[in-house]
């Protein structure tokens, strides 16, 4: 049948109209900006091999492991990137990324087709196979893994049903995939799995097939690494065992069942696994051996790293395919005939509504926020996501010296600035014990990492690498040059001696600081409506990290600014913000606008013990002899200023004064909130006292069930204790509670989206 006979077949069956709907859904989610971290990694090893003509044989991005072994098992890929790149830009590689994803969508819609399965069966698990594997549409290697997969999978199963034989092709899949990603193997079991299945099925071995499986092999040794390139792979499998350090803390080696909370997707991803499992067991008589291996096998590897999710929903496709038409042919037959027609047509609407639905939302990338996801709609690079605007300062101001940098940063640093960096995200370079160093920096240890490797710059993600920022507040050698929505800049001694200058802006006093205070958000469903057509700015949430930063750096004024300006532009509820805004103006006594914000809070949570007598508090001036909502006095002077002295202290690193001074004013006054929770951090960050800060917290959060900071703190003192589920469980409470580190923390260590 040729495509004009399947198009008319199409409208003659009725489902053209939802096969285009489905089609436009996998065509808009797959226009995107380029927001990998690797991409900057993939361009420049492209140039790298461009320039020199050859591969790589060690490192050549960083200072800290240049006599690392690297085997670049992506090169063929990075050639690509890199040749199209200097064809057509960075616009040319979303096409890229487009092209490679409808060419995903047309095999797997053509495979079912050359099989007559029923056009609904086809159409409806398209929708809901593309939902679920969206999240892994991005520009990296393993896309092109997922057509050779599928190819290999198309010519198998021809094969074996004997329609046509076209196993010649396999070595040349195989030996294009094993040039370009480490996937390969995957490859190579799927060929045999299918030559055991089928030497069984036959009652003899395939020698034919059993052939080709061999010089499939063989030929993946066709490759510049030779032996070195084919073993790669099984060293990247390591970093899936639990104590590896690399599958703790980078989110997509991190299992399925690790997951804090699932989102959108995820339940998508297990409606899927569920509806596979029950049609492979209705079906099971006509089931064969490698469907069930192949199943079982991938569902495996997808629980195991969620990275590996597609790859599941790739091969369970078309067995999922043929046991639902099998089912509905089934039903034809029986008495549950006169209901199909019924069930065919809400499977017609469904395919029509939801893309509707999502489109729009897509476009304005309301539907990829909803979903805690960093894709957005577009051609080009996400410079909210890749630190363009960051290095673009660092050149023009020839910040060209030695680095520190977070992880994601290193490869878009390296392609741009064409320097050496710390650290990149080829974690089969790096290895694990520089990884450790980054992760034992975060706990109180940046110093020790700056004295090792003497920097001038420290470059980083500030929403992933906070504890660096609160740690540099007490480094003041170090000073802020640079700031954007999730990017900092450090200099040793700043530029010309000085750091970067903040100006407050003046409209935001008085009368206007009120009116942005007061103002009155849309509403659920009007929120809702505008994300079909209002692209979302991303100001919003520039504006709110930067808020978030300054007040973890001490720079309370420039906080409060951001603040404002995220209220200003927000149109959904802040109810974390007007925490926030209630301490600087109650720390800056600004007893009207922090009535303002106590009053907010109390709109939303109208049982806040602690809101209320903070209220009180800022109405009437307190006295000594006044008793809380607690029962016993407040703070007296002595016990403020023996607080303040500990603040004092810990913000000099001088940690034993500042602890006998925060146990002073608990001495003076046992229910000081502050002091408390000051003390619970102070024993965690400088004396490693975990148990003594969750005390601490645990009582914070006795006599305030509402204090994120307490949730947060003491999730984090879990964490270390490996109480895993304890710990994601109070993060999970505070990020409730409007703490943007919980949520950071949640993304990280208990399997939301974005860790790396």
């Amino acid at each position: 049948m040729n495509l004009n006979q399947h198009w008319k077949s199409l409208h003659t069956s009725g489902w053209a109209i939802p096969f285009i709907m489905v089609m436009l859904l996998a065509l808009t989610l797959s226009v995107r900006l380029l927001s990998d971290p690797d991409l900057g990694t993939h361009l420049n090893g492209g140039r790298w091999i461009a320039d020199n003509h050859a591969v790589p044989q060690k490192d050549f991005s960083t200072y800290t492991v240049r006599g690392n072994d690297y085997t670049d098992i992506y090169w063929s890929f990075q050639l690509l990137l890199y040749g199209l790149y200097s064809a057509g830009g960075y616009k040319t590689l979303s096409l890229l990324v487009t092209v490679m994803s409808l060419l995903l969508f047309l095999l797997l819609y053509d495979r079912n087709r050359r099989e007559d399965l029923h056009p609904c069966v086809s159409i409806s698990l398209l929708l809901i196979a593309f939902l679920v594997i969206e999240p892994r549409i991005v520009l990296r290697p393993e896309l092109l893994s997922f057509i050779y997969l599928t190819l290999l999978l198309i010519l198998l199963d021809q094969y074996i049903s004997g329609k046509r034989d076209l196993l010649f092709i396999l070595p040349f899949i195989m030996v294009a995939w094993c040039n370009m990603q480490g996937l390969f193997v995957l490859g190579l079991l799927v060929i045999a799995v299918y030559f055991i299945s089928h030497s069984f099925a036959i009652k003899k071995p395939d020698k034919k097939l059993g052939l080709f499986l061999l010089v499939s092999a063989l030929v993946c040794l066709v490759n510049p690494y030779f032996i070195r390139g084919f073993l790669l792979p099984f060293e990247l499998f390591t970093r899936l065992e639990g104590e590896n350090i690399f599958h703790q803390h980078i989110r997509e080696l991190t299992s399925f069942t690790s997951l804090d909370k699932l989102a959108f997707k995820d339940m998508l991803f297990l409606a899927w696994v569920f509806m596979s499992l029950i049609m492979v067991i209705v079906t099971a008589g006509r089931k064969k051996l490698h469907e069930w291996v192949l199943i079982l096998l991938f569902l495996y590897l997808a629980l195991t790293s969620v990275r590996n999710i597609p790859h599941f929903v790739l091969v369970s496709f078309p067995v999922v395919s043929r046991s639902l038409n099998l089912v509905i042919d089934y039903l034809r037959d029986g008495r549950m005939k006169k209901n199909l027609p019924l069930a065919g047509k809400l499977a017609w609407w469904v395919c029509v509504i939801i893309p509707l639905l999502l489109i729009p939302r897509m476009i304005t990338n309301e539907y990829y926020h909803s979903n805690s996801t960093n894709s957005k709609t577009g051609l080009g690079v996400d410079q909210w996501y890749q630190p363009v605007r960051a290095a673009e300062f660092m050149h023009n101001h020839a910040l060209n010296g030695r680095m520190i940098n977070s992880l994601a940063f290193g490869g878009w640093l390296s392609w741009s600035l064409q320097q050496p960096v710390f650290i990149d995200g080829r974690l089969e370079v790096i290895k694990e014990p520089l990884y450790l160093e980054v992760v034992e920096s975060w706990h109180s240890k940046l110093q020790d990492l700056v004295d090792k490797y003497k920097p001038e710059l420290i470059v980083y993600n500030y929403l992933k690498y906070y504890p660096w920022t609160v740690q540099l507040r007490r480094m003041p050698q170090w000073k802020l040059v640079y700031l954007d929505g999730f990017t900092a800049i450090y200099a040793l001694n700043g530029i010309s001696g000085k750091g970067m200058e903040f100006t407050v802006d003046e409209e935001f006093s008085g009368s206007r600081r009120e009116e942005i205070l007061n103002k009155i958000p849309a509403g659920r469903l009007a929120d809702w409506l505008y994300g079909f057509y209002k692209t979302r700015d991303d100001k919003v949430d520039e504006n709110l990290n930067m808020a978030s930063f300054c007040l973890q750096a001490g720079l309370t004024a420039q906080a409060e600014t951001f603040f404002l300006e995220y209220l200003d532009i927000s149109r959904r509820p802040a109810n974390s913000v007007y925490y926030a805004l209630a301490d600087i103006y109650s720390s800056l006594k600004l007893n009207e606008p922090a009535q303002i914000c106590y009053r907010k809070i109390l709109s939303f949570n109208p049982g806040n013990l602690a809101v209320k007598a903070a209220l009180s508090d800022a109405i009437q001036p307190v006295t000594a002899q006044r008793h809380s909502t607690y029962g016993s006095a407040l703070p007296d002077p002595a016990a403020i200023k023996s607080y303040n002295e500990g603040n004092e202290f810990f913000n000099k690193g001088e940690a034993n004064n500042a602890l006998k001074a925060y146990n002073e004013a608990l001495k003076l006054y046992p229910g000081y909130i502050k002091a408390l929770n000051n003390r619970g951090i102070l024993k965690a960050s400088s004396f490693q006292r975990f148990r003594e800060a969750i005390a601490d917290f645990t009582e914070v959060i006795r006599l305030d069930p509402s204090n994120a900071d307490a949730w947060l703190g003491r999730g984090s003192c879990l964490f270390q204790l490996n109480v895993t589920d304890s710990a994601c469980s109070d993060w999970s409470e505070a990020s409730r509670l409007g703490n943007q580190g919980a949520r950071v923390l949640l993304e990280r260590n208990c399997g939301r989206q974005g860790k790396k």
